[in-house]
């Protein structure tokens, strides 16, 4: 659409139907009716313009757009185990020989490096987590994890924060949970 065009469109849009719902798919009736030049795109994946109707239809096109996530991360070196499967939403980034478990939730805009672990029970929302780190059973939000850091259960960490290069934080760092910086 040009945008002067949608949003005429747009504004002659009513909810003349059983459901009073305004669809969007109205507006091209309403151009071709003002005398716009409107013509067929071709879309090769039927998954790029699905309808979404009720909360089961939502599902299974998020389901779809999840799995599609999924099979591309593995299929450029990323390992995701175990069940149930990883949430991965699909701004999510993932370097090779990173190793994701089941039960582990990376969400909006996540970033990971090469050569990390993400444990079960992690949930990362919009991180930075550089190379061979080690994350499990902690929920990070807006964090960088710095190269080779460990961060283990029973790790409490702040929104935004900045974990250095090399840290140990938690449970499972081999240092019997005392951590040693942060």
């Amino acid at each position: 659409f040009r945008r002067d065009a949608l949003e005429r469109g747009l504004a002659a849009l009513r909810p003349d139907n059983a459901q009073g719902e305004y669809y969007l798919t109205d507006t091209v009736a309403a151009l071709a009716s003002a005398g716009e030049r409107v013509v067929a795109q071709e879309v090769s994946d039927p998954v790029e313009i699905a309808g979404v109707n009720d909360r089961r239809q939502l599902r299974e096109l998020e389901h779809e757009v999840r799995e599609r996530v999924r099979r591309s991360l593995m299929a450029s070196g990323v390992t995701l185990s175990g069940e149930p499967a990883p949430v991965l939403d699909p701004w999510v980034t993932v370097g090779p020989d990173t190793v994701i478990a089941g039960g582990a939730s990376l969400l909006g805009d996540t970033r990971i490096g090469r050569r990390c672990r993400i444990g079960p029970g992690s949930v990362l929302v919009n991180c930075r987590v550089e190379e061979d780190a080690k994350v499990e059973g902690v929920t990070l939000i807006g964090s960088r994890v710095g190269r080779g850091a460990s961060i283990g259960p029973g790790a409490w960490i702040p929104s935004a924060a900045v974990i250095r290069a090399g840290a140990r934080i938690g449970h499972l760092t081999g240092d019997g949970g005392k951590g040693t910086g942060g």
